[in-house]
């Protein structure tokens, strides 16, 4: 394990972008398309603030890779850890 790269926690402002591209690109089912309706885009705009505003008032820290040159954020995973009120 000790080959594995360690977490780091990830940038608040990128928490929201990220479950909403997460939201924005689920597609269901696997085997099916599904259809993108102006619910799910009313969804996909209100949403991920508010579970990412949610996330941190309840203590959870959400960890990611570090970043690499050329890549792109990916959540790694979410920690429960204590509450930090310089956020």
């Amino acid at each position: 394990m000790s080959d594995e790269t360690p977490l780091v926690p990830a940038d608040p402002a990128d928490v929201p972008q990220t479950l909403e591209a997460a939201l924005t690109h689920y597609s269901g089912h696997p085997r099916r398309r599904a259809r993108f309706t102006e619910a799910d885009e009313l969804k996909v705009a209100i949403t991920p603030g508010h579970l990412a505003k949610q996330l941190a008032e309840a203590g959870f820290i959400i960890m990611r890779k570090p970043p690499q040159t050329g890549g792109c954020l990916h959540l790694a995973s979410v920690a429960k850890g204590p509450r930090t009120d310089d956020a």
